[in-house]
Formats: C-alpha cells, structure tokens, sequence
C-alpha cells in the first residue's frame, strides 16, 4: 500500500511537471517564422519575428564575442499557445568584413536554429585628422632636439604640422631627430587598413635622402617600431603638396597600434617636411574594389558611347561653380591600357575660372587602384642621357580649370597620357593656348581630347613598374557655340574643327596646329568615333551634318 501511495505521488508530480512544460492537448513545437539566414546591413539594426514554442525554451549557442555585437530579447520562455515576439538587436558593424552568428531555440529536445549574417561596412575611412586644423592629438618626442631651437615639430594654420631644424636667424643646419606620434588607432575589428596623407619637402640635401629624414614608423600599442615602405616623396624639392600614396598596415590589423613621422637633418643640411591631411582607410586609399561606371548626361561635348567595349568605362568628375555642383570633365578609360581614351568637357571663360597649377598629382577617386597608372612621380623610362622620355601629359589641360578644387581634379592619374616632352611643350601646348582663345571668343566651346592607339607597340611605365599604352597619336574635337549666331548662322550658332597629330614633333608654332586641321567629320573616319552625338537632337540631322562636315573660315 505505500508502494501505491509513493507510485501515485510521483505520476502527480509527472503530471504537474508535463502540464507546465506544454499547454494541454498541444503538440510539443518550437518554429520561427524568421527567414534564415538574416541578412542584416552593416548599420545598427532590430529585427522582430514570432516564434511558436509549446515548450519552455531558451537560447543556445552564442558565444561571448557575438554577444558583444548581437542582443536576442528575451532571451528563454515558458511555453505559449499563442506565438511570442523575439527581437533581434544588432550593433553597427566598423569593419569591412561580413560576421555572422548562429544560435538556437531549444527546449524539451527541439530545436529551431536561427543565423544571423551581417556585412561589413562600405565605409572606407577608420581614422582621419587635418593638420589645418591643429595638432589632432599627435605628440611630439623630441630625440635630438637641438638647444639653439625651441621646437622642430610646430603647428601652422596654413601649411599643417611643419618640422625643421633650420634655424632662420642665424641661418644654421642643426643635427636632430624628433618624432610626430599619432594617437592609439584601432584596428582590432579590422581585416584591412592603409594610411596615406598629403605631404611637401623642401631644403633636404636631395630626394635620396628622403627615405631617411621624413620617414614613417608604426608599432603594435607599446611594442616595437619599425619603418613603414612604400612612401611617395615629391621629385623635387619645393612646396608642392603631393599624395604619400597607400601604406600598408595589413600587420598591425586585429590589434590596437600608433605611426609616427619621423623628421631627422644634419648638421650638413636640415630640410623642411610640411604634412597636412592624414587618414587611414579601410580598403587602398578608399578607392572602389570594382569599376562602377557613372551614367553620362545629354552633354553636347560626349562622343556617342554605346559602343564601348569590355575594359571600358565612362566616369565623370563635378566641381563647384556658383554655389552648386556642374561637371567638370568625363572621360572613357581603357583599364588595360592605364590610359583615358578620351575627356570631354564644356570650356569658357567663367569655367576656367582663376587661380593656379597645384601640381598635386594623386589618384583617381572613382576608379580602382589596380587600373590607374601610379604617376606621383613622372614615367620612370629614361633616354641615354638619363632624362624622362615621357611628361604626364594632360587630356584636360590644368590651365583649363584654374579654381582649387576643379584644378587638382585635372591632376588625377587618369587625365594622364605619355607625352614625349618636345611634343607636350611644342606643337600640343600650343593648340591648348588656341582652344583657351577660342573659347573666350564664344559662349562655350565643347572639347574633345583624346589618344589614339590604333597600332601602338610601345609601352610606358609607371612609378610601381606597370606598363601603360603610348598612344601613336592625339587629337582634339572643338564644337563652338555663340548664341548670338556671331558665327554658325546658319547652323544655330554652332561651328566645329578637328585635329590629329602623330606623336612626334612639330615646328612651325601656330601655322603648323593649323596645317593639321580638319572637319569633324574626317577624324571621325579616321578613329572610328561619333563625336559630338547630342548635337543633332539640338539642332537637327541636317544642321550637325553642316556642322561636323566643314570647317568654318572664323578658326582661321
């Protein structure tokens, strides 16, 4: 009889304990009604769903490193009827790199498993400061710091965080050594970074001594310096900003870690190194991985484009006029030639606008690393008299954009082509001089610069060695508009002429540009191109076919 007693207590108890554990009469079921995987983007982001469980359940599998990133609420339950609402809190991800998190809901043996994938961050920048602006949280620490000087690193409002150990007054080189050392940077979320800035160097005793006497260290947070490689110094000494180009920090990822600038001199000679904007980056320079081309206007300067073939790209650059935005150039890049086929752009007086050269050579920000000619310095191949065969010749010429902004833009790589030096200067300076006079002479003229490398057997080579299509020739398409119809009256004012050379030189200054004129219509035949396809749907079939079929006597 106690036996029974006992017996009947515990299949009370087993009763009790199956009622809690699920409602009566309903099958033991844990389901979500989450897509699986979750594809979350790399901002903050909340995720809801319903999950239906008839058992107490709770959440397996998540370990500590997902925690810190990943918030499930709630986190257990006790069985329900009705379906229950889970939310998932997801906190922005700073890396580049996708993460993800697989977890479960469990209970009485059943399971519903749930992954959660992230991506990683598109955007490029980790870290930045403008020496304009002050010291950005450098320290200064001064090794050799001579008595005669009271400091080697300073700050200047106009030209940045500037170092010498030239003392002015009584006009002596000081032997030194003083480091610029950069705030912690962390990079322990990381899987890619790269540091670059703007830089000037004048007064060194040479470019070779560069190396040396401006370099750039880094080092694990309180571990050992090393140098850093790879730094773009300018050619020669001057006050010329120009890009360091991309350091790799690939070593110091997944950990916390500093760089330095190193400023040292001799006795013999003490430079000056001027640094302005510093960054570092997730991706090279915070260039695009892949070639994303933009979508051209209805502009009347573009050469019809839908015969671009693969390796093509059609990009276009803006800069500021007015107080908004219009384009400045575009151009059609060939990625396996390093070289823009052509560039196009309106020109007239208020576009050119005033100021000066930079000379501040530096990449492209719309196209990859990978396919533009590294050109801080000029082409590296050298004739028998140790001199540059080839300038970085400019499609847009930069003294067609004379305001900051619009200028430097005409000093990216890619508005860059090999261009023998006696032809750069001669005969193509010349018809550059031409199309400047022209276009101030009429409302807008719309250019056409271009190479042609139909039979081009020879190569360039860019500062890291890779190779770059000499075109065999040059040539220009001008398309000139007066809305007074001063010229083209018959055309709606607009009037056009053409150019090639072959790439060699030329004498004769202006007479020889002209002797090399032509109809727009014969360099078409010639290159194969459509230029200046916008222009009928302005002016008619018949008024474009004027047009691109003469050259009107006002060019001459």
């Amino acid at each position: 009889m106690k036996h029974k007693v006992i017996f009947w207590a515990a299949a009370s108890v087993l009763a009790v304990l199956a009622a809690c554990n699920k409602p009566s009469g309903l099958e033991p079921q844990i389901s979500i009604s989450a897509k699986d995987p979750v594809e979350a983007p790399a901002t903050e982001y909340s995720y809801s769903f319903k999950l239906t469980a008839t058992v107490d359940w709770e959440i397996r599998g998540l370990d500590e490193d997902e925690k810190s990133w990943l918030e499930v609420s709630p986190v257990s339950g006790a069985s329900s009827s009705s379906p229950q609402t889970v939310t998932v809190d997801i906190k922005a991800n700073t890396s580049a790199a996708e993460r993800s998190a697989t977890f479960e809901f469990y209970g009485s043996g059943l399971s519903a498993p749930l992954t959660i994938v992230q991506a990683g961050t598109t955007e490029t920048e980790i870290y930045s400061v403008s020496f304009l602006d002050g010291q950005g949280g450098f320290t200064v620490e001064d090794k050799d710091k001579p008595a005669a000087i009271d400091e080697i690193w300073k700050h200047d409002p106009k030209y940045g965080m500037v170092a010498t150990a030239y003392k002015s007054d009584t006009q002596e080189n000081l032997a030194s050594e003083s480091w610029l050392v950069s705030p912690v940077i962390d990079l322990t979320s990381e899987s890619a970074a790269y540091l670059s800035f703007k830089h000037a160097v004048n007064f060194f005793k040479d470019a070779s001594v560069l190396p040396d006497e401006a370099a750039v260290w880094a080092r694990e947070e309180n571990g050992t310096w090393e140098r850093l490689e790879g730094v773009y110094y300018p050619p020669t000494m001057s006050w010329t900003f120009m890009d360091s180009g991309s350091l790799d920090l690939g070593a110091y990822v997944g950990r916390k870690m500093q760089f330095a600038f190193v400023y040292s001199s001799t006795a013999e000679k003490a430079g000056t190194w001027e640094i302005q904007e510093v960054s570092v980056t997730r991706n090279d320079t915070g260039l695009p991985e892949e070639l994303t081309p933009d979508t051209p206007g209805l502009w009347l300067e573009l050469p019809a484009l839908d015969d671009a073939g693969s390796g093509l790209c059609f990009i276009s650059h803006d800069m500021p006029l007015g107080g908004k935005d219009v384009r400045n150039y575009s151009y059609c890049y060939s990625t396996g030639d390093r070289l823009a086929l052509w560039v196009a752009y309106p020109l007239n007086d208020g576009l050119r606008g005033n100021g000066g050269r930079s000379d501040e050579w530096s990449l492209d920000p719309k196209m990859p690393r990978k396919y533009q000619p590294i050109l801080y310095r000029s082409y590296t191949d050298r004739d028998e008299n140790d001199e540059n065969i080839y300038n970085r010749g400019h499609q847009i010429p930069s003294a067609d954009r004379l305001d900051a902004e619009a200028n430097l833009k005409t000093f990216y790589f890619t508005n860059s082509a090999p261009q023998s030096g006696s032809f750069n200067s001669g005969v193509w300076a010349d018809l550059e001089n031409m199309v400047r006079d022209w276009s101030s002479d009429m409302d807008t003229l719309y250019v056409v610069t271009g190479v042609d490398i139909a039979g081009a057997t020879e190569v360039a080579h860019d500062n890291e060695g890779n190779e770059v299509t000499v075109p065999t020739g040059f040539y220009k398409a001008l398309l000139g508009y007066d809305k007074d119809a001063s010229f083209g009256a018959e055309t709606g004012g607009y009037i056009g002429i053409a150019f090639y050379f072959e790439h060699r030189d030329y004498s004769g200054g202006s007479s020889a540009v002209m002797e090399q004129s032509m109809s727009i219509d014969a360099l078409e035949d010639m290159l194969g191109y459509d230029f200046f396809a916008n222009l009928p749907a302005k002016i008619g079939e018949d008024g474009a076919a004027a047009v691109e079929s003469a050259v009107d006597s006002w060019w001459n």
